[in-house]
């Protein structure tokens, strides 16, 4: 299904007011309209039926971390959308995670999954590390699989948002995400 809705620069403008910073508001924009269709389709189908303002509220919040929406954009955005102090925001943002935290896992570990698959795109082996590309809104997530797993903490590459691996960390992370271990490439 493909949906097109208008988004011009006073849309850009008005995200910017709301996000501060400096970012791709096209892309963000993008997150928001595919967790609003998704918030229209759960309710209409039947998937969710809130029954209070706060459960929609949650709800809301919920579909927008399940798009990907890191938790530092999530707390500035959800104070522009509701109007909010940041404070408020953060405890709506930390309430629909705690509602939601099974669906909101399963999502991230389906994320990380993609990130880590053995066709996964930015990632290679290199003096002696695994260097992958990891999205910002998964790093928190993947650092406390690696720290729980007692496995050496991982390094930012500082290009992007790629990251260094020692081979028994990056071989955790896989593994709690349920994927087979990777062997090292084949010198050559």
């Amino acid at each position: 299904m493909e949906i097109e809705t208008p988004f011009d620069d006073q849309d850009r403008q008005r995200l910017r007011r709301a996000m501060g910073g400096d970012r791709d508001y096209d892309d963000l924009a993008q997150l928001i309209a595919l967790a609003g269709a998704r918030e229209a389709i759960d309710q209409a189908t039947g998937r969710f039926v809130p029954s209070t303002i706060a459960e929609e509220r949650s709800y809301r919040i919920f579909c927008l971390l399940r798009e990907g929406l890191s938790l530092a954009d999530a707390y500035a955005l959800i104070a522009g959308i509701f109007q909010t102090e940041p404070a408020t925001a953060k405890r709506y943002v930390d309430s629909a995670m705690a509602r939601f935290r099974v669906e909101l896992d399963e999502a991230m570990d389906a994320a990380i999954r993609a990130a880590f698959a053995d066709d996964a795109a930015g990632t290679e082996f290199m003096d002696s590390l695994w260097w992958v590309r990891v999205p910002d809104s998964l790093i928190g997530r993947v650092r406390q699989i690696v720290h729980d797993a007692g496995q050496p903490e991982i390094a930012s590459a500082r290009k992007g948002n790629v990251w260094k691996f020692a081979d028994e960390s990056y071989q955790a992370v896989r593994a709690a995400v349920a994927l087979t271990v990777r062997p090292l490439p084949k010198k050559r």
